[in-house]
C-alpha cells in the first residue's frame, strides 16, 4: 500500500510539473533574469551532480555526450526559432512549442519509462533491465542473482536506473538545453 501511495505522489507532481512546463511554453513569457539566474545555477549544479556520477560509471559517459551533443544541438534549433517583442516596456521570449514540446515529451517518456519499469520489478522483488544493461546492476546493487529478492529489489532497480546510459543521456539532454538556451536569452536581453 506504501508503494502505491508514493507512486500516487509523485504522479500527481508530475501532473504539476507539466501543467507549468506546458503553462510556460505557451504563448509569450515576461523576461524575468532573476528567474532564469536561478534556473541556470540549479541546471549547473545538477548538471555537475550527474555529470561526477556519469564519470563515476564508464557506462554512462556515451549516453551523457550524446545527451549534451542532442541538448546543444535542441537549444540552437530553439533560438533560431525564439520570438522576442517588447510590451509597454516589459521584454517577452517564447520558446518554439514543438521544440519544447518535445525536450517534455523526451523527458516524460523516458521517466514513465523506467517507473513502471522499477514499480513491476520492486512489485516482483526483481530490478528493471534484466538483460545486458540491467544484469550487471544488480549484482552491484547486492542482489546477488539476476532477479534479486526481498529488500534488494529496490535497491536493485535504483543502480539499474542510475546505470542506464538512456536514462543519463536524457537528463544531460535537458540539462545542456535549457542552460544553452538561458545564457542564450541572458545575453540577448543585456544587450
Amino acid at each position: 500500500m506504501e508503494h502505491v501511495t508514493q507512486l500516487i505522489i509523485f504522479g500527481l507532481l508530475m501532473v504539476w510539473v507539466v501543467y507549468r512546463r506546458v503553462r510556460r511554453s505557451i504563448g509569450m513569457q515576461p523576461y524575468s533574469p532573476n528567474r532564469l539566474i536561478v534556473r541556470l545555477v540549479l541546471f549547473g549544479i545538477v548538471g555537475v551532480l550527474i555529470l561526477s556520477a556519469a564519470i563515476a560509471v564508464p557506462s554512462l559517459v556515451p549516453g551523457a555526450i550524446v545527451g549534451v551533443l542532442c541538448g546543444v544541438g535542441l537549444a540552437l534549433l530553439a533560438i533560431k526559432y525564439c520570438v522576442t517583442e517588447q510590451r509597454g516596456g516589459v521584454w517577452y521570449y517564447r520558446t518554439h512549442i514543438w521544440i519544447e514540446s518535445a525536450v517534455l515529451a523526451i523527458f516524460l517518456g523516458r521517466l514513465v519509462y523506467r517507473l513502471i519499469g522499477v514499480s513491476r520489478a520492486v512489485g516482483a522483488g526483481g530490478f528493471p533491465g534484466a538483460g545486458a544493461a540491467g544484469a550487471g546492476a544488480g549484482a552491484a546493487a547486492g542482489a546477488g542473482t539476476a532477479g534479486g529478492a526481498g529488500a534488494h529489489g529496490a535497491e536493485a532497480a535504483g543502480a539499474a536506473i542510475a546505470t542506464d546510459p538512456i536514462t543519463a543521456g536524457v537528463f544531460f539532454l535537458i540539462i545542456a538545453y535549457y542552460i544553452v538556451y538561458y545564457v542564450y536569452l541572458l545575453r540577448k536581453f543585456r544587450k
